[in-house]
């Protein structure tokens, strides 16, 4: 593990010694040089969705569940150039909790999944970044869907070295893809090492309300070579408005693909929602 992290600070000392000549640094700064994926289903910040299943392969749950998730990529430092505030690097911790409850079985936990990862972020080119590191998925069976169901867990662990570009075409569209091969694997019998993803993401700010809300609309999709690289795909558009340095966005939400925990990566999800989301 340590030679792993080890690799990361690799890029970033080089990078920081191009930067040095003139530069500033600042500790936990807010600002992202690396674009949030709005339609990422692991993309960690506070989301509460409800969600309406019209397909669903888990046995025994229900079509209608509640999906909440709290965390944020924390920016812990960065250094930028003093003659382009948009170019330089930022070292980020990501951290989030997700879990799933099912209103048609009395709430019941049907699973949880923990997220974390260290990660780099690069911006030299006013219109495209990079990020690269590593990403934690872990993932749990819900205790009450355990002891309805006697379902166990198939110990759905992976940890993966991940790297992504993002390209902003202008000031409304942004593509972007990631690509990432897992470097630890619990479950070696039914995981796989690839994953890919890609997405397209529309914003235009300060359309009603006096310029205060505005309107989004964005595309992911990934594929898991686990999954012999079938596509999941996950698409929103909704309203979003920025309150006291956070941005926040209502919207409704399309998913098809494998279910988005990993302990039941094997089942086969459709579903729409109405949610609220929240980036810090």
């Amino acid at each position: 593990m340590k030679f792993t992290y080890a690799i990361l600070f690799l890029p970033l000392s080089l990078f920081s010694n191009w930067l040095c000549a003139a530069s500033e640094s600042t500790w936990f700064p807010t600002e992202h040089l690396y674009p949030r994926y709005l339609a990422d289903p692991y993309e960690p910040r506070f989301h509460m969705q409800l969600q309406s299943y019209f397909e669903s392969g888990i046995p025994d749950s229900g079509s209608s569940r509640w999906d909440l998730m709290a965390g944020a990529p924390f920016i812990i430092f960065e250094q930028k150039k003093s003659d382009e505030p948009r170019h330089g690097w930022q070292l980020i911790f990501l951290a989030a909790l997700r879990s799933q409850f099912d209103n048609d079985n009395n709430q019941d936990s049907v699973a949880w999944e923990g997220i974390y990862g260290l990660q780099a972020a690069f911006r030299y080119h006013n219109d495209i970044a990079w990020h690269f590191g590593t990403k934690h998925y872990s993932s749990h069976v819900g205790d009450e869907y355990i002891e309805r169901t006697g379902r166990t867990r198939i110990q759905y662990t992976r940890e993966e070295w991940v790297a992504g570009i993002a390209w902003t075409v202008n000031e409304l569209y942004t593509i972007y893809s990631d690509i990432a091969y897992a470097f630890s694997l619990r479950n070696q019998e039914l995981q796989d090492y690839g994953r890919v993803q890609a997405g397209l993401q529309y914003e235009k700010p300060g359309v009603f309300m006096n310029g205060k809300v505005g309107w989004y609309g964005a595309i992911d999709i990934s594929a898991f070579q686990e999954d012999d690289w079938n596509k999941n795909t996950t698409f929103q558009i909704g309203f979003d408005w920025l309150a006291r340095d956070r941005r926040w966005r209502l919207g409704l939400e399309y998913y098809d693909g494998r279910s988005q925990y990993g302990e039941f990566f094997q089942n086969k999800e459709k579903y729409v929602s109405i949610g609220l989301w929240m980036n810090l």
